[in-house]
C-alpha cells in the first residue's frame, strides 16, 4: 500500500542478492559491513581462479561499451541490485518469474540477479546502446537482451513480465515520452505485476 510519500533509496534495508551469494560461497555475514560491501571486497581480493569457481568472473567491459563504475573496480553492482530487491521485497513482491531490466546497459544488475536468483527468475534486458547489448549477450549467459529504440514498442508480447525495473531511466525522458513508455510498461507487464522505477523528485 502506497503512503504517498517519497523515500530515499541510497542504501538497502536488506541484502537479498548479496546475502544469497555469500551464503552460496560459504562466507559468514560480517557484523561490521553490509553484505554488498563484504562481497565486493571479497571479490576484489580473489584471484582469477577463485572468481571463476565462484561464477563471479565477469570482466569490466571495454571503453567502447557503456559502463557506469561503482565504488569498487569490479563489474558486478551488488549494492544497487540489493537496493532494488530490498524495495521490491518491502512492497511484498515475491522475487520470481519473468524479470525485465529496462535500461540495463551492459548488465551489471542482471549479472548479480543471474548469480543470486538464476533458478527463480527468467531474466531479460533492454537498452538503446547496441554495443552494451552485444557485450551482455556475449558475456552473461541466461539473459535474453534486446536493443530498445527511441519509441515503443519493445519486442515483447503483451502481459509478459512479473517484474520490471527501470533505474535512472525516466530521468532521461520528456514528459510526453515518459507517458508513452509508461503505457508500454503497462502493455508488457502481467496483471498483478510490479514495476519499480526511479526519478529525481516529485516534479521529474
Amino acid at each position: 500500500e502506497s503512503t504517498g510519500q517519497l523515500q530515499r533509496t541510497s542504501d538497502a534495508a536488506t541484502f537479498p542478492a548479496s546475502s544469497r551469494i555469500l551464503a552460496s560461497l560459504g562466507i559468514a555475514p560480517s557484523d561490521n559491513l553490509p553484505a554488498y560491501e563484504q562481497l565486493s571486497l571479497w571479490l576484489l581480493s580473489a584471484d582469477d581462479a577463485t572468481r571463476k569457481n565462484a561464477d563471479l568472473a565477469l570482466p569490466i567491459p571495454p571503453e567502447s561499451t557503456h559502463f557506469i563504475p561503482g565504488q569498487y573496480n569490479i563489474f558486478y553492482d551488488f549494492k544497487n541490485t540489493d537496493i532494488v530487491l530490498s524495495e521490491l521485497e518491502e512492497a511484498g513482491v515475491n522475487i520470481r518469474g519473468s524479470f525485465l531490466d529496462f535500461g540495463c546497459s551492459s548488465g551489471r544488475n542482471l549479472a548479480v540477479l543471474r548469480r543470486a536468483f538464476g533458478d527463480e527468475l527468467e531474466l531479460y534486458g533492454a537498452d538503446p546502446a547496441g554495443a552494451s547489448i552485444a557485450w551482455l549477450k556475449q558475456n552473461i549467459a541466461g539473459v535474453d537482451a534486446v536493443v530498445s529504440h527511441q519509441e515503443p514498442p519493445l519486442p515483447f508480447d503483451d502481459k509478459k513480465f512479473d517484474i520490471i525495473i527501470a533505474k535512472s531511466i525516466w530521468t532521461h525522458f520528456s514528459p510526453s515520452a515518459g507517458r508513452r513508455w509508461f503505457a508500454e510498461m503497462a502493455r508488457i507487464m502481467k496483471p498483478g505485476g510490479h514495476f519499480l522505477f526511479s526519478v529525481h523528485g516529485p516534479h521529474d
